[in-house]
């Protein structure tokens, strides 16, 4: 009975511990050179960054974050943000993995609590294309923005929402602008190609 007794205590006390941390939300956005991750996470004791580690096998990318704890600390919150390089345009699972650590020095891999997945549409950016001429305004728009420094008819010209999916409502220019009254107000990417390369622009939509 005893021995009952201890064993479920152990596999109460383990589960419990492998609880304590949640991821909050994730988000990734295109950076030179590859993709950026920006993970919140909450602990229900205390805890620090240790160390993360990243593979990418493909079209897949596994992220593993690791948090030494400490039952005696107060519950905390964590936003760290992980460089991934990538080269390759596409389509991208991401796969983090959250890991905790009895060692404040090493991750030891003691547990894993939490564990989430995202697609992301990585789109390149390439500073060959003069990103200093070119002018987009307003930014935050009602809807009509205005180029310069580039000609847009001569230049294809992407509509992204802020997870990196290509938007397919219509979008038409007039001359040097771009009507996005027809969207969601909101945060959108625009990546405009051309022979000399690409740039990707952040613009804010608020009507």
């Amino acid at each position: 009975m005893k021995k009952t007794l201890l064993l479920f205590l152990l596999l109460f006390g383990l589960q419990a511990r492998s609880q304590t941390m949640q991821i909050l939300s994730t988000e990734a956005t295109t950076v030179e050179g590859g993709i950026n991750v920006n993970l919140q996470t909450i602990t229900g004791h205390g805890a620090g960054f240790i160390s993360n580690s990243y593979t990418v096998t493909g079209n897949v990318i596994d992220l593993s974050v690791c948090y030494w704890f400490d039952f005696t600390l107060p519950i905390l919150e964590f936003t760290h943000d992980f460089f991934i390089p990538v080269s390759e345009v596409g389509e991208y699972t991401i796969n983090i993995h959250i890991m905790m650590s009895q060692s404040i020095a090493v991750c030891d891999n003691y547990a894993n609590p939490a564990n989430t997945s995202l697609q992301y549409n990585f789109m390149s950016v390439n500073t060959n294309l003069n990103n200093e001429t070119l002018k987009i305004y307003p930014n935050p728009t009602a809807g009509i923005l205005y180029f310069y420094g580039l000609n847009a008819k001569e230049n294809r010209v992407s509509v992204y929402d802020i997870s990196g999916k290509q938007i397919v409502i219509p979008h038409t220019f007039v001359g040097e602008k771009l009507d996005l009254s027809a969207l969601q107000n909101g945060i959108y990417f625009l990546k405009i190609d051309s022979e000399k390369g690409s740039i990707q622009r952040k613009i804010i939509l608020k009507k």
